[in-house]
Order: C-alpha cells, then sequence, then structure tokens
C-alpha cells in the first residue's frame, strides 16, 4: 500500500493533505444537518501551531508555537507566537500578543497586543475593544472582567477584581471582591 496526497503529487506519509491557506480549513467534519463541527487548520506559515475548531487560527500569519481549541479560539492571530487558547472565543481578538494561556469560554475575549497573561475561567480577562494588558494572572469566572490596561495584577476568585479596569501591581482574593 502506498502514500496517499490530498493537495499533493509527492506525499511523505501514509495520509500527506497540503494546504494553501490558513483561512481555509484543511478537514471539516459536519453534522448530519451539513453544518460544520469542527476544523483543522494548517497554512501557508503554520510554524508548530494547532488549530482545533471552528474558525480556530484561521488567519495566522506568521504566528508560532500557538494551540487554539475551540470555536474562534485565536481566530483574529496573525504574528502573536506561544498562545493557548481553550474554549469558545478564547483569544479570539489577539493579533500580536504573545506568551498567553486563556482556558475559557471568551477568556482574554478583547485582547490584542498583551502579552504574558495567564487567565483561567469564562469570560476571565473579557476586558473592552482593544484591551493590552500584560503580566498577569487571573483566574475564575469574570475575573478581570472589566480589565483594560496595566501589568502585574493577581486577581483570583469569582468575579475577583470584575470592576477594575487598569493599574499595576494589584491583588484581589475572593468572592466577589473589588479594589478600593
Amino acid at each position: 500500500m502506498g502514500n496517499l496526497g490530498i493537495g499533493t503529487t509527492s506525499p511523505s506519509s501514509r495520509l500527506d493533505i497540503t494546504n494553501s491557506a490558513t483561512s481555509s480549513a484543511i478537514i471539516s467534519l459536519r453534522d448530519p444537518l451539513g453544518n460544520i463541527s469542527m476544523e483543522i487548520r494548517a497554512g501557508t506559515s503554520t510554524l508548530s501551531n494547532t488549530f482545533v475548531g471552528v474558525s480556530a487560527g484561521q488567519v495566522n500569519t506568521t504566528g508560532s508555537y500557538n494551540t487554539a481549541d475551540g470555536v474562534g479560539a485565536l481566530s483574529s492571530n496573525t504574528t502573536g507566537s506561544n498562545n493557548t487558547a481553550n474554549g469558545m472565543n478564547a483569544l479570539v481578538d489577539n493579533t500580536t500578543g504573545s506568551n498567553n494561556t486563556a482556558s475559557g469560554m471568551k477568556a482574554l475575549f478583547w485582547n490584542i497586543t498583551g502579552s504574558a497573561n495567564a487567565v483561567f475561567g469564562t469570560e476571565a480577562g473579557y476586558g473592552v475593544s482593544s484591551n493590552s494588558f500584560a503580566s498577569s494572572t487571573l483566574m475564575g469566572y469574570h475575573a478581570g472582567y472589566a480589565f483594560t490596561t496595566g501589568s502585574r495584577n493577581t486577581l483570583l476568585g469569582y468575579k475577583a477584581g470584575d470592576a477594575i479596569t487598569s493599574g499595576q501591581g494589584n491583588i484581589v482574593l475572593g468572592y466577589d471582591i473589588d479594589a478600593p
């Protein structure tokens, strides 16, 4: 049995699929109604990226070592590298931010350039359009929800610091607690 190639005339493995652009999925799985349920992307400059989910990583150009798992995860990323986005629309607006970990539905949703953040929880670090805070740890549902700028913040707990918009060195621990 030989190798099978799709998009290539010289397959180098049992199944070798070559795609020409990140914007189109290399594999699409559909439900019985014909709706796309999952996509896997590999494109012009994937550089060790893994994108699984409808629209995940769809415009990546030179970003490398990214992992996106979920509908829309890292879907706006172009050059950001070393990011991990798990959950629907996690890091959805990130374009150039690097070294971020976002886990949870809409975690770090509006982040564009912020880097070195560790964010865990549904809508944690959600922010507003064009936020760019950095080097922060947010954990819990809506932790740091309104954050837009700042750095070196630690917010842990359900809605911890959810009304804080900016600042440096904030430390908030507890259930629904905000800084004075």
